[in-house]
């Protein structure tokens, strides 16, 4: 099996909880590719699609709802310009990224459901999800005063191919947090000064995509954990395991337990 994984790392990923979500398309006032988009999107994803006519309100908005509570709103425009009408090499190669992301709401608050996407040339837009929320998580790291910052990358060569993410991790490494990659070494001088580098050739490296930021950076000392000081972003993961060729399935979550669970793994077997 091409994408054979590390089951440390899917143990994480099974841990997602089901969750009964659908996302309403309030008054599209798009080309019909563009419904077309959303849905294709979201295929693989346990969420209906829907749309929604709503008089007296002209606003094109998108809404995420669970058991019938709306649970984030935003508006259709930011969806198309931070996602589906970006190309993913806009995040590989721009810079300025940590200052200038704003991931739409209805994708944070998707938090815990399991996904899978497909990369191309199966599907076009899917596999930009990982990027966008490694962009999110590694953002969290920046805004943070210390902690510990943890990247899969599958090559460290992408460090040097993609520029737009090298810059990333070259500013991160000018900040207290401490900051980890890992990956097969095809190209490991092009990993920044400052950022410590794992290396490896097995399955949890070949096919695991994860970037999880922990602000403790340490196991905590009992089941309570602060999610931040005040004014403080608290942790984030994202964690993905190739399946085949092109095809990830994976998790994100804000959950402190979690989080410290998927760092303390990382450190200790990888």
């Amino acid at each position: 099996m091409a994408g054979s994984t590390d089951e440390g790392l899917d143990q994480f990923i099974r841990a997602g909880r089901d969750r009964t979500l659908s996302l309403v398309v309030v008054n599209l006032d798009q080309p019909e590719q563009v419904r077309r988009m959303i849905d294709g999107v979201f295929a693989d994803h346990p969420i209906d699609v829907s749309t929604l006519s709503s008089e007296g309100d002209g606003r094109d908005r998108l809404l995420l709802v669970e058991d019938g509570e709306i649970v984030a709103e935003t508006p259709l425009r930011r969806f198309l310009n931070a996602y589906l009408l970006v190309n993913s090499d806009t995040y590989r190669t721009s810079r300025d990224q940590l200052n200038s992301l704003q991931l739409p709401d209805v994708l944070t608050e998707l938090d815990e459901t399991v996904f899978t996407v497909r990369g191309y040339p199966i599907a076009d837009k899917e596999k930009l999800l990982l990027i966008l929320l490694s962009r999110h998580v590694e953002q969290l790291a920046w805004e943070a005063t210390g902690g510990t910052l943890r990247s899969g990358f599958q090559y460290l060569s992408r460090l040097d191919d993609e520029k737009g993410t090298c810059d990333v991790y070259r500013t991160l490494a000018g900040t207290d947090v401490e900051t980890h990659v890992y990956g097969i070494p095809d190209s490991p001088g092009m990993v920044p000064s400052g950022v410590v580098s794992h290396t490896g050739r097995s399955a949890a490296y070949r096919d695991s995509w994860f970037v999880v930021f922990d602000p403790a950076g340490v196991e905590p000392a009992s089941g309570d954990r602060e999610a931040g000081d005040a004014g403080q972003p608290g942790p984030a993961a994202l964690v993905a395991t190739r399946t085949d060729g092109q095809t990830w399935r994976g998790v994100w979550t804000y959950d402190p337990d979690r989080v410290a669970a998927i760092n303390a793994y990382l450190r200790s077997e990888l």
